[in-house]
């Protein structure tokens, strides 16, 4: 009986660390991908948003505020797209004792957010609101991180205690098979500590690419002033933006 309850907790705690290792892979797929596809718009997006004004939008909304709201949109969807992975990892995984340090990091932000607002809306005008909401968002993006990496570098602090405990008045025998489970799962998350950060990160030749298309969409758009871009001069930039996204789709596909 005792060798059976010893199997049976072996083969549990491998099945939580399993869950535990799953849990990390598809954290980092998902950050990885939306943190790539999200930065394709602050890489592309500033450099034709004057276009998509001018010949979007037309000359009725056309204006210097405009672009540069539309600019700098780009760069708020990538916050945007960070925070809403990582915040849907706290809010699916953290346990009832953590939901006030959660909250208490809401307010934290918000507060940054109305403070930076009224700064920066006297030296930037309307892209300052979108500017002091990437900052805010910033800090629940860095909260999030960080408990993302607490919690795999100690999973059995947050994972459902009916996953890794059993009845307090058990038998000895029956508490060194729970021990055993701990020091599985403990053992699964020294590898697991870092490695959905690590693994989401954006390597050197994906940034590298990047840098290198965005300094030609720079030199591009800078060949044109703002009162002299025509039809055609757009219709030259937009070439220039379509072959340097085409070659970092290709690079992305090679390189992941």
């Amino acid at each position: 009986a005792a060798k059976a309850k010893l199997e049976d907790s072996q083969g549990h705690g491998e099945v939580v660390a399993t869950q535990v290792a799953a849990m990390s892979t598809l954290v980092s797929i998902l950050l990885k991908m939306v943190g790539l596809f999200s930065m394709l718009f602050p890489v592309f997006g500033p450099f034709y948003a004057r276009v998509a004004v001018q010949y979007g939008l037309g000359s009725r909304w056309y204006s210097e505020q405009t672009v540069q709201c539309l600019a700098v949109y780009c760069v708020y969807i990538l916050a945007l797209g960070l925070n809403g992975v990582s915040e849907a990892f706290v809010y699916a995984t953290a346990p009832a004792g953590l939901l006030g340090t959660v909250n208490s990091s809401l307010v934290v932000s918000s507060g940054v957010f109305a403070v930076s607002s009224v700064l920066l809306i006297d030296s930037m005008g309307t892209s300052g609101i979108l500017w002091a909401n990437i900052v805010s968002m910033m800090i629940r993006i860095l909260f999030n991180l960080v408990y993302t990496q607490r919690y795999f570098a100690a999973p059995q602090r947050y994972f459902p205690s009916t996953l890794l405990l059993t009845h307090h008045k058990e038998t000895r025998q029956r508490q060194q098979d729970t021990s055993q489970e701990r020091k599985e799962l403990k053992d699964t998350s020294l590898s697991l500590s870092l490695s959905p950060l690590a693994e989401a990160c954006i390597c050197p030749a994906d940034v590298l690419g990047m840098a290198v298309a965005a300094g030609a969409m720079q030199l591009s758009a800078s060949r044109y002033s703002a009162s002299s871009m025509n039809l055609r001069d757009a219709a030259q930039h937009v070439t220039v933006g379509a072959i340097c996204f085409s070659a970092v789709l290709l690079l992305l596909y090679k390189s992941h």
